[in-house]
């Protein structure tokens, strides 16, 4: 089956070729290549907090159609979900028998139909020569849609009027609410960080979502608990417990692992390690 689904459209190709390249903002802050450190297994939650989900539930909701808007402020985990959801998606674990396209929509800045979207994220990775069946495969409903960064397309002035800044921002998301219609299976994720709509409702219109089945809103955790550090410490090799002073963002971990072992040993250590963190 997938001999005969590379003979339309080069899906092991695009695979490999996505896989080098960064998701959203999962990057290493020193070498900006896509960050490669273990996924740390986090708990998200539903809109009103009455749900849990795991990465392996959101990615069965995905594979059976459903959509999905992850919500969560910068340095959360946005685009680390992302990436793992498309390594999932790719195992054989999964069985998923769908092309699975991992798009960062900040390179997609004023684009207006899903076409240009679409074009340009194969142009980047050198397969423009797929552009057409690649279109045909998400409007026949053949495609998985891992949309990164949907605040990351918008105008960044707005004016003083609110209903100015809502129609600007719908303006910027026409290209990926033709998109979407376009996935006729809705199989769909898509990001963006908290505070950028005034109201679910608003986010919901804008992103051509408000008809058909309801989409599924999660959150992010603000921080990772303790078992979620001592593991994250464990991962990168650092037998000492994390300070009370230091923020428990994913962000803040990521940049740990590109600090010298015994650096961070002394900074935890210190009695004046918390400026000497920052600094």
């Amino acid at each position: 089956i997938d001999d005969f689904m590379n003979l339309f459209f080069k899906y092991d190709s695009y695979k490999t070729l996505r896989a080098t390249k960064p998701f959203g903002s999962a990057v290493n802050p020193l070498t900006g290549e896509s960050d490669e450190t273990d996924y740390i297994p986090v708990t998200y939650y539903s809109d009103d907090s009455t749900k849990k989900y795991t990465i392996e539930k959101i990615t069965d909701q995905i594979l059976k159609g459903g959509r999905t808007i992850l919500i969560g402020d910068y340095g959360t985990g946005k685009s680390r979900c992302i990436h793992t959801i498309f390594k999932r998606l790719n195992s054989t674990e999964s069985n998923c028998r769908k092309l699975v396209l991992a798009i960062n929509l900040r390179d997609h800045w004023g684009a207006s139909s899903a076409a240009e979207i679409i074009a340009g994220h194969l142009e980047e990775l050198g397969l423009s020569g797929t552009i057409d069946n690649a279109m045909q495969i998400i409007t026949s409903g053949g495609a998985i849609l891992l949309l990164d960064g949907v605040d990351e397309v918008g105008a960044q002035t707005f004016g003083n009027s609110r209903e100015n800044r809502k129609s600007v921002r719908k303006i910027a998301l026409e290209g990926i609410r033709k998109l979407i219609s376009l996935n006729s299976k809705n199989c769909v994720l898509l990001t963006s960080r908290s505070h950028y709509f005034d109201s679910d409702q608003e986010m919901i219109s804008s992103l051509g979502l408000a008809t058909g089945k309801a989409p599924e809103i999660i959150r992010c955790p603000e921080e990772f608990n303790s078992q979620e550090t001592a593991l994250y410490l464990k991962q990168i090799k650092l037998d000492v417990p994390a300070p009370d002073w230091l923020p428990r963002k994913p962000l803040v971990f990521q940049v740990l692992s590109t600090i010298e072992k015994a650096k961070i040993i002394q900074i935890f250590e210190s009695s004046d390690g918390e400026v000497a963190f920052w600094k």
